[in-house]
């Protein structure tokens, strides 16, 4: 993760041109979701939480909306998580200035050196 310094969401399962790509594309494989633990479609809410839980772990990455589907089918979704990011984000910035209320609100928080 920290690596790619990517996430990447498939936000959306469907696209206007699942009859014509039915055999090209995995998105329209009727066995797309055959190894899934889950059949728990990703809310907002599983985003939100996921990209918080990497930031505790040093992620500070790019976070990629779509897999096999067409995110801009879903563009205000989109729109609203990125605007809940960047304000969590900006937040997170200021807390950081005061390095007693990290220790605070992360006690368990340690950080890696880059050496």
């Amino acid at each position: 993760m920290n690596t790619i310094r990517y996430l990447t969401f498939e936000i959306n399962r469907v696209c206007p041109n699942i009859k014509m790509h039915t055999d090209r594309c995995p998105i329209g494989h009727p066995e797309r979701y055959k190894f899934s633990t889950s059949n728990i479609i990703i809310s907002d809410s599983i985003i939100l939480d996921f990209w918080r839980w990497c930031r505790t772990k040093g992620f500070r990455g790019i976070i990629l909306w779509h897999m096999y589907n067409e995110p801009i089918l879903v563009l205000p979704r989109i729109r609203v998580l990125k605007q809940q990011i960047k304000i969590e984000f900006l937040n997170q910035r200021q807390e950081k200035l005061s390095h007693k209320k990290l220790e605070l609100k992360y006690p368990q928080h340690k950080k890696v050196g880059l050496n």
